[in-house]
C-alpha cells in the first residue's frame, strides 16, 4: 500500500508505467506463492472468489484503498472483471464434472454471476454470443411416455428446464 501511495503521487514517465504493468512486483492476498503483475490480480471482491483461476491483491482491505490507488491499480491493469472466456471455461469444466465431484454451490454461484453480467448494461453482453452453443447449463430432461429422467449439460442454444 505504501508503495501505491507513493506511485499515485509520482511523476511518472510513459517507460515508467510500461515497467509497472509488466513487472511482476504485487502480492496476492490468495497466492504466496510468488509476486504478480498488475493484470495477473484482482481487486477484491466477494463475487469472484468462486473462481478458483482469481487472484486478489493483497491490500488491507477495500475501504482503505482511496479512489485514486483504485484508479492506478486499474491503469496498471489490476481486474476488476474477469474476461468472460476464463468465467465461461470454468462453467464449462464444473458442469462436465460427475454430479458426485460437482461443486454445486460453486457452479451456481458462478452461473449467478455471469447472470448478472449479461444483460442491456452487462459487461459480457457483446461478447457473450459466441458462447450459445456451449454446454454448461445443468438441465434436466423428463420423457413424458417413459418417465425416465436425464440429467445433462445444455448450451444456451438448446432445450433445457433448470433445476
Amino acid at each position: 500500500t505504501n508503495l501505491i501511495s507513493y506511485l499515485v503521487n509520482a511523476d511518472l514517465s510513459p517507460q515508467d508505467l510500461l515497467k509497472l504493468r509488466t513487472t511482476r512486483y504485487l502480492p496476492a492476498h490468495n497466492d504466496k506463492s510468488t509476486m504478480f503483475a498488475p493484470r495477473e490480480l484482482y481487486l477484491n471482491n466477494k463475487e469472484l472468489d468462486v473462481f478458483p483461476f482469481v487472484r486478489f491483491l493483497q491490500w488491507p482491505s477495500l475501504e482503505g484503498m482511496s479512489s485514486a490507488q483504485r484508479n492506478f491499480l486499474i491503469k496498471l491493469g489490476v481486474r476488476e472483471v474477469p474476461p468472460l472466456s476464463y468465467v465461461m471455461s470454468f462453467l464449462e469444466e464444473e458442469s462436465a464434472k460427475e454430479r458426485e465431484s460437482r461443486d454445486e454451490t460453486g457452479l451456481d454461484l458462478a452461473l449467478q454471476y455471469l447472470c448478472s453480467k449479461l444483460g442491456p448494461t452487462g459487461v459480457f453482453e457483446n461478447e457473450f454470443g459466441q458462447y450459445k452453443n456451449t454446454k454448461f447449463l445443468p438441465c434436466i430432461r423428463q420423457n413424458i411416455e417413459s418417465g425416465e429422467v436425464v440429467k445433462e449439460v445444455q448450451s444456451p442454444s438448446g432445450e433445457c428446464v433448470w433445476q
